[in-house]
């Protein structure tokens, strides 16, 4: 893939609306601070397109030479990438370089794995006798069995650690997941619980959420059934939810259950 690194105005530069991160005014305001007392230190990524080109890496450095109100910004310009492997090279700069929050990993690595999967259809299974064919990208010669540990190698990770945020980006609605960052339910063990609910209820979960109602899927997924058995699950925040979710019905009223209800939603809510 042929690039070269060059100058390009900032109004020749088009931002897709449907980035996988969105923009945090507070990123932008350290990288602002940052240019202006250093410079620009890296170029950002852009592709070329019919009329001018368009953001692969780089948002918020771009928009922050956009706040410092200079008319143009160092870009590597990639000539042949296409706009899934653009999305793909978005996905792993955010995974190595941004500070995620555990929503937004489950996000980018659902979408990465199915990304990769799409880019590389050697690697399913089924699929040439089950024999990849051999490439010089590291990740090219992986079935989706070892995506976890090929990836994890990828963004620099634990398999496991990638493993998870697979799992709950797959198994929560698409549409709830893009609702989540930054709300109550955007830790570890919200997404677990939420993981386990039906679709519309994560939905409905995560648009509460969003609108700042404090909600805990925790609590909503043990209500569902409070009689189940502990050997049933096994975790120690779903059993600890079910004793919360039996305590609020047994005394809703009750001024002290309540205290100690949210007390121990808190201690759930921990990333």
């Amino acid at each position: 893939m042929k690039h070269q690194t060059k100058m390009i105005r900032l109004a020749d530069i088009t931002v897709p609306p449907d980035r996988m991160r969105q923009l945090r005014p507070e990123k932008v305001d350290e990288f602002a601070e940052s240019i202006a007392a250093r410079g620009q230190l890296q170029p950002i990524i852009i592709r070329p397109q019919d009329s001018g080109y368009v953001l692969v890496v780089g948002s918020h450095r771009l928009e922050a030479v956009r706040k410092l109100g200079d008319e143009a910004i160092e870009c590597r310009v990639l000539d042949g990438m296409d706009a899934d492997q653009a999305l793909l090279a978005e996905i792993d700069e955010n995974l190595v370089r941004a500070d995620l929050t555990p929503s937004e990993r489950a996000a980018h690595h659902a979408k990465r794995k199915q990304l990769y999967l799409k880019l590389h259809p050697e690697t399913e299974k089924g699929k040439a006798g089950g024999r990849p064919r051999k490439t010089s990208d590291k990740m090219s010669n992986v079935s989706p069995k070892g995506y976890a540990k090929a990836a994890a190698k990828k963004v620099g990770k634990t398999s496991r650690t990638v493993a998870r945020d697979v799992s709950r980006g797959e198994k929560i609605d698409p549409q709830a997941l893009a609702d989540l960052a930054g709300t109550c339910l955007d830790n570890g063990t919200e997404l677990d619980a939420l993981a386990k609910l039906p679709a519309a209820e994560q939905r409905s979960l995560a648009e509460a959420a969003k609108r700042g109602e404090k909600v805990s899927a925790i609590t909503a997924h043990s209500a569902r059934d409070p009689e189940e058995p502990k050997t049933s699950d096994g975790t120690e925040e779903i059993e600890l939810g079910k004793v919360i979710a039996r305590l609020r019905r047994a005394q809703p009223h009750n001024t002290d259950t309540i205290r100690v209800c949210d007390a121990l939603e808190r201690r759930l809510k921990r990333p």
